[in-house]
């Protein structure tokens, strides 16, 4: 026949497991809010348009797309004189 166990100790047992699952739960879901957050700081921003892909820079929370040539510049049509040869 086994001895019998006071309940006493049995349940201290129990409370030092559950101790032991709450401090594991916390630091998992420390470590998981610490991974998710990582990523949007480091991210690369990349915009498709129709003349291909550009890659820009992210400097203080702002997104920066540098050297795109958005429009042809500004001629200016004086006297028949065209001072922008771009076409």
């Amino acid at each position: 026949m086994l001895p019998e166990v006071p309940l006493v100790t049995r349940q201290s047992s129990s409370l030092e497991v559950m101790a032991f699952l709450r401090a594991s739960i916390v630091v998992i879901c420390a470590a998981t809010a610490t991974v998710l957050a990582a990523p949007t700081i480091y991210a690369t921003p990349i915009v498709t348009l129709d003349k291909g892909e550009f890659i820009g820079t992210t400097a203080d929370g702002v997104n920066n797309f540098l050297g795109i040539p958005f429009a042809k510049p500004p001629s200016v049509v004086a006297v028949g004189l065209t001072l922008c040869p771009f076409d």
